[in-house]
């Protein structure tokens, strides 16, 4: 390839990027469009985690962290847009009070776990994304059994550090790195306590597929 098709492709790439992040850019104020109506007026003094609203903020689109700048002949591409609200945070005190259906409704993955792990609760956005069915997923372990990639300090760790003080703790949210044979899949991870003392829920807010 000549030096100037090189360039020009190079060019090409970084405009389709450009016009991937600006319709990423429209799906997300679409979303916090709809989501602005499961948000419940600031309550009082500090929020109670079981009772009361928790709002937490997450990366922006644009600048998380792990995102470095692909190189020409990799296309990263968003799988599901994160839902954030007006203020870039996630509202699990609306999410906790939702029926199971409703949950089954979010246009994110949702998983509900109990104080040791086991899957209580597992949306049907999650089933759909990661081609699971969800009877064989509830009931079983998740960092055992569903997803052992998991099973380190920097994700079960921070989830037992959650099951043992919800009230001092609250909220754990980070990136995660899903590390696949020809992929890697970046997701933002937030937990809190559920309605339901001794369960928490964990969100699962996928950034993009990269090739590896």
């Amino acid at each position: 390839m000549s030096p100037v098709a090189g360039v020009q492709s190079e060019r090409e790439t970084l405009r389709e990027l450009h016009e991937e992040r600006a319709r990423l850019r429209q799906e997300i104020d679409e979303l916090r469009r709809q989501l602005a109506g499961l948000r419940p007026g600031s309550p009082a003094g500090p929020p109670n985690p079981v009772t009361e609203p928790l709002a937490f903020s997450v990366w922006p689109p644009g600048q998380v962290p792990f995102a470095p700048a692909p190189a020409p002949s990799v296309r990263p591409y968003a799988v599901a847009p994160p839902v954030v609200s007006s203020d870039q945070g996630l509202d699990f005190g609306a999410v906790s009070r939702l029926s199971p259906d409703e949950l089954d409704g979010l246009p994110y993955g949702l998983i509900t776990l109990d104080a040791q792990g086991r899957v209580v609760h597992y949306n049907d956005t999650e089933a759909r994304l990661v081609g699971l069915p969800r009877e064989r997923v509830l009931g079983r372990s998740f960092f055992d059994e569903v997803a052992p990639c998991t099973r380190v300090r920097e994700f079960k760790g921070r989830f037992e550090e959650l099951a043992r003080d919800p009230v001092g703790v609250r909220v754990q949210s980070f990136d995660f790195v899903f590390r696949f044979a020809r992929a890697e899949q970046h997701v933002s991870i937030v937990m809190t306590p559920a309605r339901v003392r001794g369960q928490f829920h964990v969100a699962l807010l996928r950034r993009a597929i990269v090739a590896r």
